[in-house]
């Protein structure tokens, strides 16, 4: 149980939600290589955000769950912008709304945590 308290086990299972997710919609198309591939690079990123959040700060905790949100959110989008065609149309309003919004909310929930002193 201790254990599960000092290691963010689910930034590891956010990118495993998002690959099974992802090849379980796609059976057929995608090789079991590219989904290791992609999961790998995916798990790294946030591996790397999160290494430079918990340098920053100090705290794991904070890092672990602004990672968490970073990457909920990259994943939304790589979602929502595949599903309704927006890697053509980068213009469009909901993009340029999201992005600055995201950002905001992210800039935000940083702040807020940190003023927190109840993190474990």
């Amino acid at each position: 149980m201790k254990l599960l308290k000092k290691i963010p086990f689910f930034l590891f299972l956010l990118v495993v939600f998002f690959c099974l997710h992802g090849s379980v919609e796609n059976y057929g198309y995608l090789e079991i290589k590219e989904v290791l591939l992609i999961g790998g690079v995916l798990f790294l990123s946030i591996l790397l955000c999160y290494g430079i959040l918990f340098m920053v700060t100090g705290n794991a905790v904070l890092a672990s769950i602004v990672s968490f949100f970073m990457g909920l959110w990259y994943f939304f989008l790589a979602l929502y912008m595949t599903g309704s065609n927006l890697l053509l149309e980068f213009h469009s309003s909901a993009v340029i709304l999201f992005l600055p919004l995201l950002l905001i909310i992210t800039v935000l929930l940083f702040i807020f945590l940190k003023g927190k002193n109840k993190l474990p």
